[in-house]
């Protein structure tokens, strides 16, 4: 068959053909590939696969040099979500990914929609999602446009989080200049499943039914996949229509369904209509199996807790904000599924919410730089509704267990596009999609739309073929819509027809596989070596006001204004929730428990990207140890400005190749991720930050370890060596106003023995405490394990004997590497002291805690800090409350 264009479809020009995002040398790949010029939706389906979002056209080579095996990993990179074993029969899967630019132009729907996106693509691996964390990215909190993103993107996280009822259990926070243009918003999901019922999105069984399972769609969100390919600019706010609009409770209800298909047996494969919408999820389903293809409001309503993440803010983020979001879900190892579709004649089906125009070209928005008419791409922001996202987990946890499904994968960037196509690629097959029988939530939507929407809480499933009404059946139970949509064939071939009339005909192995790989030139940038190099002033000599001044920095400060907002004990299993290192939540009927965190120290990787990479993964596994959980595995979120500037591209590639080596060296394999290029606006790239979430486990839930001191007359014990490494931390930026310097250095050996060092303490339950050491130095560090309890308690610590020589400022707030502090009772510190000799550890007891609302007592080479500790508490806690009290514009601040 030859597709054909529909009546009324526009010439495909050169013009046309540069709005949809492709190069020359790309259009003219497609014309090979096709032997003809494309049609309308021939040209959206390319600009959506093709797009840096879903294809990794300029990263795919340094991803490749990654470590993803290890005895733990169950599944890698590749799959909707990594998946490891954790014992007893039960594996976690887990990923993050970016809602970078969407959230820049509408905070709350792209921050919302990002929590939906990250839950469909756990609970689609087999797994019910047990913990939400988010990882964000701002300017200074001084600004009414860095407040308005803030506010909205933190309600976004909340409300759709706390509606699908999946408690948000940390993160991060980090405030930066850098961010000024693009902030950062990166979201994580941990789910459980028996680790035999894994499921793969792999499309099989030429014949087998491919069906829709959902919410309606509509037409946000439309070149969704374009637009995160692109850089920002001032007209990015029109791109508002291609942010994704999503519904908490249909994603309930959708996740509900989806496990049960998973689980009745029913479905080959099952897919999240995500970037590139219809086509990607029909495509790349078909080419996994090996057969061809012709086819806050949000969080807490799903019911999955969110217990961390971390937010910062740098200046660096100002116009394009970072927002990482990662899931962590539990499963059976016998429970996986993958989605790859197969068996030829299998029935593909849709299942979810409608089809509408929200989020179209969204995949192809997230590949562009953020300019000043980025605000103009509101329409290309999906749009969330948490409440069907609660309903289409259990359906799809239900639909999986059912063994009536093949495989099933989330619609999301570039929406059926991408859904489709990356299941049929899995596979090894081809799928034949009727676009015309798409449910669609407005009236008059062509194919282009339908393809290329991005709307939320939908996804496509391949049944076995005989098993339709089965399906039927258990997503209609949960009021989603679900319907066949096409079938998978035998031929190769990815074929879209609407009403009988062919729009799209290409060889799918192709469509996936032939994408022009850019080989982009990297070397440092000069401004970087200067910035490097740049000799440190002489320190501060009040350092009282600088421990104040570091405890007020929004990026030290508490984040509790954030997470009061998440839901993080829903579901009851949440043991370590957020403001802590690490978030751990209970495996119900075992003894074992899930280690959770994000973040990263972008700073570092700004000033040597190498030696921050390691930094970032070395951070990360630290924050795991300290709750006396043993790391396992890493999801990454890679996030960096344009790859085509030789800068960029330098940032990029060593900051991969250090995370690399700390990984191998902390045998934490990464199991998959994403990456987020193009975060750029005019004010700038953002800070290169590769996310880094990470998994641990412990075998015993009840040996877990807060930060926070828990009793007085404990011995406070330092644990690595303190060397006074100031270049690159928050002290000389609170002195300087500026970030320059060295960076501290990363000794991994060292940070492989403190890590084992921790987890054999813990198990042995000698830790009444332990918190990493990182911003701020070991002075912030052990006033956070002061005031971050129940209630503040004060301390004495003499540092003079663990920083011989230095300067005070410098053993102070220095931010070495590899040291964490701990508490122990009195009679267990020589236990301690014993085992840390013995993991070649330097340990050195420094103070004992004190009474609630003590002084807290810092003495280093003769010069002493003492402040009250309810004074330091009050300045930690309200130091980004009191920020956002400050008087706004709010028409000016949305870019009214």
């Amino acid at each position: 068959m030859t597709a054909r264009p529909m009546p009324g479809d526009p010439a495909i020009t050169q013009g046309l053909v540069r709005q949809h995002g492709l190069s020359p040398r790309e259009f003219d790949a497609i014309r090979g590939i096709l032997g003809r010029d494309p049609t309308l939706c021939e040209l959206g389906i390319f600009s959506a696969l093709w797009s840096e979002h879903c294809s990794y056209k300029h990263s795919k080579a340094v991803l490749r040099t990654l470590p993803t095996t290890g005895p733990q990993v169950l599944q890698g990179p590749g799959e909707n979500a990594g998946v490891v074993r954790i014992g007893g029969g039960y594996a976690v899967a887990f990923k993050m990914e970016s809602h970078n630019h969407p959230s820049a132009v509408e905070p709350y729907q792209g921050a919302a929609t990002g929590v939906g996106g990250i839950l469909r693509d756990i609970f689609t691996m087999g797994a019910r999602p047990i913990a939400v964390l988010d990882s964000l990215r701002f300017a200074s909190l001084d600004t009414p446009r860095q407040r308005y993103l803030f506010g909205g993107v933190v309600k976004g996280v909340g409300d759709y989080g706390n509606c699908v009822g999946v408690p948000n259990v940390g993160g991060d926070v980090v405030f930066e200049p850098a961010y000024e243009g693009n902030p950062l918003v990166n979201a994580m999901c941990v789910g459980l499943l028996r680790e035999e019922d894994l499921i793969r999105a792999v499309a099989a069984g030429p014949g087998n039914p491919i069906m829709y399972v959902g919410a309606r769609t509509g037409r946000d969100g439309i070149h969704g996949a374009a637009f995160a390919s692109e850089e920002l600019s001032h007209a990015s706010d029109a791109r508002r229509p291609q942010v994704q609009v999503g519904d908490p409770f249909t994603e309930k209800l959708l996740i509900e369904a989806s496990l049960e298909l998973i689980a009745s047996g029913h479905i080959v494969a099952i897919q999240d209509m995500g970037a590139a919408g219809l086509t990607s999820s029909s495509a790349e389903m078909a080419a996994r199996g090996g057969v061809g293809v012709g086819v806050g409001d949000y969080g807490n309503c799903v019911g999955v807790p969110n217990v961390g993440g971390d937010v910062v803010f740098e200046p660096a983020y100002e116009g394009n904000p970072l927002v990482n979001a990662m899931c962590v879900g539990l499963l059976r190892e016998e429970d996986l599924i993958r989605a790859v579709a197969a068996g030829p004649g299998n029935p593909i089906m849709y299942v979810g919410a409608r089809t509408g125009r929200d989020g179209i070209h969204g995949a192809a928005f997230a590949s562009e730089e953020l300019s000043h008419a980025s605000d103009a791409r509101r329409p290309q922001v999906q749009v969330g509704d948490p409440f069907t996202e609660k309903l289409l987990i259990e359906a799809s946890l239900e639909l999986i267990a059912s063994g009536h499904i093949v495989a099933i994968q989330d619609m999301g960037a570039a929406g059926l596009t991408s859904s489709s196509a990356e299941m049929a690629a899995r596979g090894g097959v081809g799928v034949e999609i009727d676009a015309a029988k798409v449910p669609m939530r407005e009236p008059g939507m062509t194919p282009y739309e339908v393809l290329l929407s991005e709307s939320q809480e939908r996804m496509l499933v391949v049944a076995h073929k005989g098993k339709e009404r089965e399906v039927e059946a258990i997503v209609r139970k949960w009021e989603l819509e679900c319907v066949v949509i096409g079938r998978v064939t035998d031929d190769g071939r990815y074929r879209v027809t609407w009403n009988g009339h062919v729009v799209a005909e290409i060889d799918g192995r192709r469509l996936v596989e032939d994408v022009p790989m850019h080989e982009p030139e990297g070397r440092e940038g000069h401004d970087a070596v200067a910035r490097r190099g740049r000799a440190l002033p002489e320190p501060a000599a009040d350092l009282g006001a600088a421990l104040e001044g570091l405890l007020d920095t929004p990026t030290i400060a508490s984040k509790r204004w954030v997470f009061q907002q998440y839901d993080s004990s829903v579901q009851a299993s949440t043991v370590l929730g957020p403001g802590g290192d690490a978030a751990v939540v209970r495996v119900r009927g075992t003894r074992l428990g899930v280690a959770v965190t994000s973040g990263a120290p972008a700073r570092y990787v700004w000033l040597e990207p190498y030696e921050g990479g390691k930094a970032c993964v070395a951070e990360a596994a630290r924050n795991i140890a300290v709750t006396g959980a043993r790391p396992l595995a890493v999801t990454n979120c890679l996030n960096f400005g344009n790859p085509d500037k030789p800068e960029i591209f330098f940032q990029f590639r060593e900051a991969c190749r250090g995370m690399a080596d700390a990984c191998r060296a902390l045998n934490t394999p990464i199991t998959g991720g994403n990456v987020s290029l193009y975060n750029e606006s005019p004010s700038g790239a953002v800070m290169p930050t590769p996310m880094i979430g990470m998994v641990g486990v412990l075998d015993d839930v009840a040996a877990r370890v807060p930060a926070a001191f828990t009793a007085s007359g404990d011995v406070i014990i330092v644990l690595g060596d303190t060397r006074g490494e100031l270049g690159g931390s928050q002290f000389l930026t609170w002195q300087t106003g500026d970030t320059f310097g060295a960076p501290p250095r990363v000794d991994l050996a060292r940070e492989r023995a403190l890590v084992d060092l921790l987890v054999v303490a813990a198990g042995r339950r000698l830790l009444r405490s332990a918190h990493d050491v990182s911003d701020g130095g070991l002075a912030v560090a052990l006033v956070e394990s002061a005031i971050s309890g129940a209630a503040p308690l004060g301390f004495t610590a003499d540092l003079t004997a663990a920083a011989p020589g230095l300067h005070p400022a410098a053993a102070l707030f220095g931010e070495d590497q590899g040291r964490a502090v701990v508490s122990v009772a009195r009679d267990r510190s020589e236990a301690l002291l014993a085992l840390a000799a013995e993991h070649g550890v330097p340990a050195r007891a420094v103070g004992t805690t004190g009474t609630v609302g003590g002084a807290a007592r810092l003495t280093v080479g003769g010069v002493t800090v003492e402040r009250s500790s309810e004074r330091l508490r009050d300045i930690w806690e309200r130091a980004i409350p009191r920020r956002l009290e400050a008087p706004r514009d709010s028409r000016r601040a949305a870019g009214a």
